[in-house]
C-alpha cells in the first residue's frame, strides 16, 4: 500500500511540475511578447494616425487643385472691386467736400438752365407809396439770356403760366441801410414778345451775397466786392499746348532715368507746396512760350514731386486728355462685355482725339508702359496705373455721384492701353492683334489662369512662403507646407500657388495643427 501511495504522490508531483513549467513559460511567452509588441505597436498607432492626417491633406490639395483657377479669380476680383471701393470712398469724400464749400458750382451744370433759385420781387405801389417783396422761382438760360420767373404763391386753382423775359443788362442795386434791403440787383429786360423799345426795369433780392453774386455774374453784371472772393476754384487751370508736352517729356525723362525701381512710383504723393511751385513755375502765366519752354525741371528733385508735378498738369487741364466731348463714349464703351469688340470701340474712339491730346497720350502710354514692366520692384502694375491715371485722364466735365461709379471704368481703359500700348495705337488693327490682346491678361503676359494677375495685389503682399516640397525637413522636427501650415502666406511673386494666411486658418485646423506639434514632440 505504501508503494501505491508513493506512485501517487510521484505522479501528482508530476503534474504539477509539468502545469507548473507550463505556466512558467506561458509567462515568460507572454513578457517577451510584451517586450516585442512595445516595438511596434505604438508606431503603428502614431502610423494610422499620420496616415489618416496624410489622406485628409491629400484629399484637400486634390479639391484646392481643382478649384485652384476658381480661387485666384474669386480673390482677384474681390480685390478689385475693394480697389473700385476705397477710390470711391476718397472721391465721394472729395466730392462731399467740395458741394460743401460752394454747393452752386456744383448745380444745374450740363442743363437747360445756367442758374435757378428763389429770388425776392421788389414791387413798388407808386400810389401809396409802399413796396413788397413777392417770392419767383427763377430760372436763367445764359445763352439766350431767358429769365423765366415762376411765382412762389398760387392763389388760384388754375396753374399760372411762367412770366419769360429777356435780359439786357444787370447791375447791383444801391446799398440800402435798411436789414431787409440787401442782396439787391436790377435788371433791364424785355417782355417775350414785346418790341425792342419797350425796357422794363426789375430789382431782385437774393438770399445770400453768394447767391447776389451768383446771379449777377451769370447775368453778365459787374460785381464791385470790397473784399476778396473766397472760392474753392483757387486751383490752377493748364492748356494742353506745346508747353505742356515739353513738361511732361521732362518729367518723364527724369523718372525713367532714375526712378523705374522706385517703389510705389505714382502712388506715393509729394509734398503739395513743392509739387504747386514745380507746375507754377513752368506755366507762369507772365511768362512767354519759348522762357516756358526753357525753364528746366530740376534733375535731383524727388521723384515723388516729379511724380505728383506730372500729375497735378493732368488733373488742372481745362479739358482732360480725353476730352469731355467723348468722355460718354469711353465709358460705354469700356461696359460692353466682349473683349474684341472692347478693343474696336476703344481703338476707334482714340482716333478720335485731337491731334494734341493723342499726342500726349502717345507719349504717356509709352512711359507707363515701361513703368509697368518693373512691376516686381516698383509694384506698379497695369492696375495699379490704371487707379493713379483713371480719374485724372478721363475726368467728367460734371462731378457727381454717377460719376464717381464710373471710376472703375475710367481705370480699366488706362489699365487696357497701358498694356496693349503698342497695339492701341496702331493705325489698324488686324483679327491677329485682336486675338493676342483677347487672350492676354492683366500683366499683359499670355497665360491661360489667373495666376500672373495677382501681381495687381502687390500693395498688400505679405511674406513670402517658403518654395520647398511637401515634406521639408527643419531643425528639430519635420513640418508639412500645406494648407494648415501658419508660415504661408499671400506672395506676389508666387504666381502658381495660392496659400491663405495665417488669418484664414479655421478653429478646426488649429486644433489638427495642436495635435500634429504633440505628436512631432513625443
Amino acid at each position: 500500500k505504501r508503494s501505491v501511495l508513493f506512485q501517487e504522490a510521484d505522479a501528482n508531483l508530476l503534474v504539477q511540475t509539468k502545469k507548473f513549467r507550463e505556466e512558467t513559460l506561458d509567462y515568460v511567452f507572454l513578457l517577451q511578447q510584451v517586450q516585442e509588441r512595445k516595438k511596434f505597436d505604438f508606431v503603428e498607432t502614431l502610423l494610422a494616425l499620420m496616415l489618416n492626417f496624410l489622406s485628409f491633406y491629400h484629399a484637400g490639395q486634390e479639391i484646392y487643385k481643382e478649384f485652384d483657377f476658381f480661387i485666384k479669380f474669386l480673390h482677384h476680383r474681390v480685390l478689385k472691386f475693394r480697389e473700385n471701393f476705397d477710390c470711391f470712398q476718397r472721391e465721394g469724400e472729395d466730392l462731399k467736400w467740395k458741394m460743401l464749400m460752394r454747393p452752386e458750382d456744383h448745380l444745374l451744370r450740363n442743363q437747360e438752365y445756367n442758374r435757378e433759385g428763389y429770388l425776392f420781387l421788389v414791387e413798388r405801389n407808386k400810389i401809396i407809396g409802399t413796396t413788397a417783396l413777392t417770392k419767383y422761382y427763377c430760372q436763367y438760360r445764359k445763352d439766350i439770356s431767358l429769365l423765366r420767373m415762376i411765382n412762389f404763391t398760387q392763389t388760384s386753382t388754375k396753374q399760372l403760366s411762367p412770366y419769360d423775359v429777356f435780359v439786357r443788362n444787370c447791375q447791383i442795386h444801391l446799398a440800402d441801410e435798411k436789414l431787409d434791403k440787401r442782396f439787391m440787383f436790377d435788371i433791364q429786360a424785355i417782355e417775350k414778345g414785346a418790341s425792342s423799345d419797350k425796357m422794363i426795369v426789375f430789382t431782385f433780392q437774393g438770399m445770400t451775397e453768394e447767391d447776389l453774386e451768383g446771379w449777377v455774374s451769370v447775368m453778365g453784371g459787374q460785381i464791385n466786392v470790397s473784399k476778396p472772393q473766397i472760392s474753392s476754384k483757387t486751383e490752377m487751370q493748364n492748356e494742353l499746348d506745346e508747353t505742356g508736352l515739353d513738361f511732361i517729356k521732362k518729367c518723364i525723362r527724369i523718372i525713367e532715368r532714375r526712378g523705374l525701381h522706385e517703389q510705389g512710383l505714382y502712388r506715393i504723393v509729394g509734398m503739395q507746396s513743392k509739387v504747386n511751385s514745380v507746375v507754377a513755375q513752368h506755366f507762369d502765366s507772365h511768362k512767354t512760350n519759348a522762357q516756358k519752354l526753357s525753364t528746366p525741371v530740376d534733375e535731383d528733385m524727388e521723384l515723388k514731386t516729379v511724380c505728383s508735378a506730372l500729375k497735378l498738369y493732368l488733373r488742372t487741364l481745362k479739358e482732360p486728355v480725353f476730352t469731355f466731348k467723348l468722355h460718354n463714349r469711353f465709358i460705354e464703351a469700356a461696359m460692353i462685355d466682349d473683349k474684341a469688340d472692347r478693343i474696336r470701340t476703344l481703338h476707334s474712339l482714340l482716333k478720335e482725339l485731337p491731334k494734341p491730346n493723342y499726342e500726349l497720350l502717345h507719349i504717356l502710354m509709352a512711359h507707363l508702359n515701361k513703368v509697368s514692366k518693373f512691376h516686381e520692384k516698383n509694384l506698379m502694375t497695369p492696375v495699379n496705373l490704371g487707379v493713379c491715371f483713371g480719374p485724372s485722364l478721363l475726368r467728367p466735365e460734371v462731378e457727381t455721384v454717377s460719376s464717381i461709379y464710373d471710376i472703375k471704368f475710367r481705370n480699366a481703359i488706362v489699365e487696357l492701353i497701358i498694356i496693349h500700348y503698342e497695339k492701341m495705337f496702331k493705325s489698324k488693327l488686324d483679327h491677329k492683334d485682336i486675338e493676342e490682346m483677347v487672350h492676354t491678361n492683366e500683366n499683359g503676359e499670355n497665360a491661360v489662369n489667373l495666376g500672373t494677375s495677382l501681381s495687381s495685389l502687390a500693395s498688400i503682399s505679405r511674406r513670402p512662403p517658403p518654395t520647398t516640397s511637401i515634406i521639408t525637413e527643419t531643425t528639430g522636427d519635420t513640418r508639412r507646407q500645406g494648407l494648415c501650415n501658419q508660415d504661408f502666406g499671400l506672395s506676389v511673386t508666387n504666381k502658381n500657388v495660392y496659400t491663405p494666411t495665417s488669418e484664414d486658418i479655421t478653429r478646426k485646423d488649429c486644433k489638427l495643427l495642436l495635435i500634429k506639434f504633440r505628436i512631432q514632440k513625443n
